[in-house]
């Protein structure tokens, strides 16, 4: 009895395996997934993740090196020459 138990169960863990096989094939056609047909586009899909993840926590970080950037494009500006508005025409209408 136990050894059917057994076969049962390794039966059960296989069909298990192909469902989530078919499971698989059915997102990647989907375009939610690249699982063996299609190859991904360099990175893979956690490393992305983790890269979100990073950029995530480390906001504040990234905040602080656009205002630098900001303060150094502010001064760059400072020896350009400033900026002339056109002067408006001179020309009175009568009525």
């Amino acid at each position: 009895m136990k050894i059917l138990w057994n076969i049962a169960m390794i039966a059960v863990a296989v069909a298990f395996l192909l469902a989530l096989h078919r499971l698989a094939l059915w997102m990647e056609d989907q375009g939610w997934i690249y699982y063996r047909r299609k190859s991904g586009s360099g990175g893979s899909g956690v490393g992305n993740a983790l890269h979100e993840l990073h950029s995530f926590f480390e906001a504040d970080v990234r905040q602080a090196q656009e205002e630098i950037m900001e303060e150094k494009e502010q001064k760059s500006d400072i020896g350009a020459p400033p900026f002339k508005e056109k002067p408006e025409p001179k020309i009175k209408m009568e009525e």
